[in-house]
C-alpha cells in the first residue's frame, strides 16, 4: 500500500470524527480568530500544511481546540507529516498525546489505518534511500523519527519492528543513527524515546537493537553492501 492509499484509508477509518461547529483557542499568541475560522469553514483536506502544523503543536499543547478536535484533523495533520517527515518538527510530540486521546479503545480500522500509514511511510523513506535522493542521514533520522513515533503513540512496537528488518536498508541506518555498542546498555538517539516518555515499547526497542537478531541483520547487509552477494 503506497502513501496515498494509506491516506486515503485513514480519512474512512476516522470518518466518523464529528467535525467541529467552533474551534477555541489562546488568540494572545498561539493563534487568531481568523486562523480558528479556518478550520470549521475549510474541508480539513484542503487546510494548508502549515496551518496543520501549527494546529498540530498548540493542540497538542491544550492551547488551541479540544481533543475530539485534535482526533478530527489528525488525518490531515498525518498527511502533512507523511509528506515531509523531515521538516514537520512536532511527530513524536504529536504521537505521544494519542493514548490521551483515547487510542486503546480505538476501533480496529483506525488503529489499523494508523498502523498501515506508518509502514506506507517506510517504504516511502526506503524508495528514496535506494534512489540516493537524500542522504544517509536524513533518512537515519527520519527513520528514526516513524520507529519513535510509533513506540510513543500506545500502539504496538513489535509487529512494526518486524516492519523494519524486511527493509535493511532502513534497519541498517536506525542501527547507525543509535549507540549500540556490545556488552553496553542501548542508547537511542531521539530523546521522545527516553524519560519521561519511556514505556514498555521503548524498553522493547532497546532490547530489540541489542539483540544478536538485528546484529545479523546488519552485519548481512554491510557484507552485501560492500562485499557483493
Amino acid at each position: 500500500m503506497g502513501l496515498t492509499e494509506a491516506i486515503d484509508e485513514l480519512y474512512t477509518a476516522f470518518g466518523d470524527a464529528p467535525a467541529p461547529t467552533e474551534v477555541d483557542g489562546c488568540t494572545h499568541c498561539c493563534t487568531t480568530p481568523e486562523q480558528l475560522e479556518r478550520l470549521v469553514t475549510v474541508d480539513r483536506r484542503d487546510l494548508g500544511a502549515q496551518e496543520m502544523r501549527d494546529f498540530a503543536f498548540n493542540a497538542a499543547g491544550g492551547t488551541v481546540g479540544t481533543d475530539a478536535d485534535l482526533v478530527y484533523f489528525l488525518p490531515r495533520i498525518l498527511e502533512v507529516m507523511s509528506s515531509d517527515i523531515d521538516g514537520f518538527e512536532w511527530t513524536e510530540v504529536l504521537m505521544s498525546k494519542l493514548p490521551r486521546l483515547g487510542i486503546d479503545g480505538w476501533s480496529p480500522e483506525r488503529r489499523g489505518a494508523l498502523s498501515r500509514l506508518f509502514v506506507a511511510m517506510l517504504d516511502d523513506i526506503d524508495d528514496r534511500c535506494e534512489g540516493n535522493e537524500f542522504d544517509h542521514w536524513v533518512c537515519g533520522h527520519e527513520v528514526d523519527t516513524v520507529v519513535t513515533a510509533i513506540a510513543v503513540s500506545g500502539l504496538q512496537v513489535g509487529p512494526f519492528l518486524v516492519e523494519v528488518e524486511r527493509r535493511p536498508a532502513l534497519l541498517w541506518r536506525y542501527h547507525t543513527s543509535n549507540s549500540v555498542m556490545p556488552g553496553h546498555p542501548v542508547r537511542l538517539a531521539n530523546p521522545w524515546a527516553d524519560a519521561p516518555h519511556a514505556n514498555a515499547n521503548t524498553t522493547l526497542l532497546c532490547d530489540w537493537l541489542a539483540s544478536e537478531r538485528v546484529a545479523g541483520f546488519v552485519n548481512d547487509f554491510i557484507d552485501r553492501m560492500f562485499f557483493g552477494d
